[in-house]
């Protein structure tokens, strides 16, 4: 192609099965730097995987990187994201329960005497300050922002337990966002644990029963699986696109700035309903990703999700969209987005979203009702309390119409894999998907935007770096720690 620059665009070899890492349809990718013949177009020839985890896999359940049966998928991620969490859990548990408070603090897991005072809110959240003694500060730990953590009196196994996330690391104290207030927090001390995280289970194990449930409308799932005859060519289909505010014209890519062979990646992405961007360090990617986004933006196609599998990596997609003037909104815990972009978030936008003024009249009548229905009695009690449940009611609506209206005005929603599992967004589809860090991400975590009916998808990752970060030795063996970019 003439192209003088690290990206290439592959195309892989049409064949009726995968072998090891082979890609079935268009990947575009970049080359390593050894790589002497630049520019080029080519097919991939099959190669071997020389991971352990190929290995692995019963005889009989994977040809290459295809699934013979759907079942065979269905019940191996179901069993791997199972032992996911059944080991994460067992090892807290055997921290709280075996662990003596000397190798709790060696390890850094857990804090304790702590003193608490309230530190304000966060977009409606109340932030609880702990911290230690003033001329010691707190000892070495492993806390840091957006982990979850069980707050207690001092024995998690048997005293009432607070759930939180850190909100900031300071040398003396961690800021940390609860959605419960501890009772009598300026009393006594305080431990902190660093907790398991079960969300991500529950809302991969619902991506798989969506992926193969009796109504299930996942446009790509059996080219994801594998189980096509030519593969290849149903990648290379044009996506199924319904919208009619979608220009069918060719975009204009001068303006985009991208050098040759990135442009190359876009135009490529941008004809296929499926297509994989692979490329090492230093050659752009989540660049070439903001901008893809903003052509897709620009053709009037939607809704879009740009999706990755970390907070960070979102969270650059944010900023570079914001910067390009498109119109994003962040789903997610403010607590774990970066300061700068927390006006992005949707829990920000809510605050001042017009309909916010009913809110806050809805929740002084409540908070005013609640107060007096100690001192009420018989019939008017009765009535109080009905009047309290409308209330809440009437509340929980009208935020929805808030949070609804403010995703439907924007141009991209940007969520990490799990976050796209938020009950916000229960009900929508999302037929346009860009997925950066792919390889970082697990397979049942890449179906969670996955299966909100995504007609187009671009994945964006390099398998040579960083893979999913699985804590189970056993699942990780049996298949989750190779990502569905990889496969």
């Amino acid at each position: 192609m003439g192209v003088h620059s690290e990206w290439r665009v592959y195309l892989s070899d049409a064949q009726s099965h995968w072998d090891g890492l082979k890609m079935r349809g268009w990947v575009a990718g970049a080359m390593r730097k050894q790589d002497s013949s630049r520019g080029a177009v080519r097919r991939l020839s099959p190669t071997k995987s020389t991971r352990k985890s190929d290995s692995q896999h019963p005889r009989g359940r994977m040809e290459g990187g295809a699934f013979r049966r759907s079942q065979d998928h269905f019940d191996l991620f179901t069993r791997l994201i199972a032992w996911e969490l059944e080991d994460e859990l067992s090892r807290v548990e055997e921290r709280l329960r075996n662990w003596t408070r000397s190798r709790l603090e060696a390890v850094g897991v857990a804090l304790f005497d702590l003193q608490g005072r309230r530190d304000g809110w966060l977009f409606g959240e109340r932030v609880v300050r702990f911290y230690g003694h003033a001329e010691d500060g707190l000892p070495q730990h492993r806390f840091k922002q957006g982990d979850m953590v069980n707050i207690s009196r001092g024995d998690p196994n048997s005293d009432k337990v607070w759930e939180g996330i850190v909100l900031q690391r300071r040398r003396g104290a961690l800021r940390v966002v609860v959605a419960e207030e501890p009772e009598q927090l300026r009393r006594g001390k305080w431990r902190l644990d660093r907790g398991a995280n079960r969300v991500a289970h529950d809302r991969m194990q619902r991506a798989l029963d969506t992926f193969y449930g009796e109504e299930s409308n996942v446009p790509l799932r059996e080219l994801l699986l594998g189980n096509l005859r030519d593969p290849n060519a149903s990648a290379a289909m044009a996506p199924d696109i319904h919208s009619k505010a979608a220009s069918s014209a060719a975009p204009d890519l001068r303006d985009l700035l991208l050098d040759p062979s990135q442009k190359e990646a876009v135009k490529a992405s941008l004809k296929r309903r499926l297509t994989l961007i692979q490329g090492p360090p230093g050659t752009g990617k989540t660049h070439t990703a903001v901008q893809l986004l903003k052509i897709w933006v620009r053709m009037g196609r939607g809704p879009i999700l740009a999706t990755a599998d970390s907070n960070v990596a979102v969270d650059n997609l944010l900023e570079g969209l914001l910067n390009e003037g498109v119109r994003a909104i962040r789903i997610g815990q403010p607590v774990k987005v970066r300061e700068q972009l927390r006006n992005a978030t949707l829990r920000a936008q809510m605050e001042t979203h017009p309909l916010q003024r009913e809110v806050a009249e809805l929740e002084k009548l409540n908070t005013d009702l609640q107060r007096r229905i100690s001192s009420l009695r018989g019939k008017e009690r009765g009535l109080a309390h009905r009047d309290l449940s409308r209330g809440w009611k009437s509340i929980k609506e009208l935020e929805r119409r808030i949070s609804d209206d403010l995703i439907d005005r924007a141009e991209v929603v940007c969520a990490t894999c799990v976050g796209v599992g938020h009950h916000l967004m229960e009900e929508r589809n999302f037929p346009f998907v860009l997925h950066d860090e792919a390889t970082q991400a697990t397979e049942p975590a890449s179906l969670i935007p996955l299966v909100r009916r995504a007609r187009q998808v671009v994945l964006i990752g390099d398998h040579h770096q960083l893979q999913p970060t699985v804590i189970s030795r056993r699942a990780e063996l049996d298949g989750l720690g190779r990502s569905l970019f990889e496969r």
